[in-house]
């Protein structure tokens, strides 16, 4: 069975002291959002983006913060050359190259706890649509407030 669970480990562990999310030093404490380039891979944490490479033997390279921002970053995902990712508190999405260099970034509150973005496809998408989840208010259940909002940036030709 191929979804059968042989072992699990810690990877890369964090810690409750963990300082990461407010821009202070490399150690985990809330890693969210997953994107994977060649052997890098790019998370969030609190407010903090960064990446890790992974190692010949297997294990983790250490953790490189590229970006900070007093906020809480709740997603990424690689568009390209770049990476697109979610500020959850301030309900905007922005867009870093690789080294964390902002190049462009939607007006705060354009979107309502955005919590996923994802770069959209062909053939049901333009190849410059982006997909973004927004979360609503968290622990409401019974709202229907939580949507998938399809992010145009030009008009269709």
């Amino acid at each position: 069975d191929p979804h059968r669970i042989l072992e699990q480990e810690t990877w890369l562990p964090g810690s409750a002291l963990g300082t990461l999310p407010v821009g202070i030093g490399t150690e985990l404490r809330f890693p969210n959002g997953l994107a994977v380039d060649g052997n890098r891979f790019y998370s969030t944490d609190g407010g903090s983006v960064f990446h890790v490479d992974l190692q010949v033997d297997g294990s983790p390279g250490p953790v490189t913060p590229i970006f900070f921002e007093a906020t809480a970053h709740d997603d990424l995902s690689l568009a390209g050359e770049s990476l697109l990712v979610t500020d959850f508190f301030f309900g905007r999405i922005f867009q870093l190259d690789l080294g964390g260099q902002l190049l462009q970034e939607t007006a705060p509150m354009t979107f309502f706890s955005p919590s996923a973005v994802q770069l959209a496809r062909p053939p049901m998408f333009r190849p410059d649509d982006i997909l973004v989840t927004e979360k609503g208010l968290l622990l409401e259940q019974n709202l229907p407030i939580d949507v998938l909002t399809l992010f145009r940036r030009t008009e269709p030709d």
